[in-house]
């Protein structure tokens, strides 16, 4: 079952699961960092602007992923922040899921559960996620003990 891409997993209230290119690279670079930790994900989280923080939410097939990173892309950040805590609207956000890791027999050569995979909310287009996860990737491959 490892690493496989599973498109009908809905999150509740987003757009998706999407697969854009650059969503591989990520994976790479976080097998290269070897052991991520939710500590570690959150604080690659917060070398970008916008990041909201880490939930870890079940999918419509009942899978509950590792931790999901999201990221609000609206500006300004706490303009958006009060409309959903008031009035329940949401700008432009990107939530990227992380499985968890435990195909001990590295079926598909990963020990990921299932792909990675992004979820949106509003008008997100792929040229914005692709530049998220090339900003993502940069960081993990700075922050990589494994150089």
């Amino acid at each position: 079952m490892s690493n496989q891409k599973h498109k009908h997993a809905r999150l509740d209230r987003y757009n998706g699961p999407f697969f854009p290119r650059g969503l591989d690279d990520l994976d790479q670079a976080k097998t290269r960092f070897g052991s991520v930790n939710g500590m570690d994900l959150d604080d690659l989280g917060k070398t970008v602007r916008g990041y909201k923080g880490q939930t870890r939410p079940k999918t419509s097939d009942g899978y509950s992923w590792f931790w999901v990173l999201h990221f609000q892309l609206n500006k300004p950040f706490w303009f958006w922040s009060v409309l959903e805590f008031l009035f329940g609207i949401h700008g432009k956000e990107i939530a990227i899921a992380f499985p968890w890791s435990q195909d001990w027999e590295n079926t598909d050569g990963t020990k990921n559960d299932r792909s990675l995979a992004i979820y949106t909310r509003g008008n997100v287009n792929e040229t914005q996620m692709a530049t998220l996860l090339s900003k993502l990737n940069a960081k993990l491959m700075e922050m990589s003990p494994i150089k």
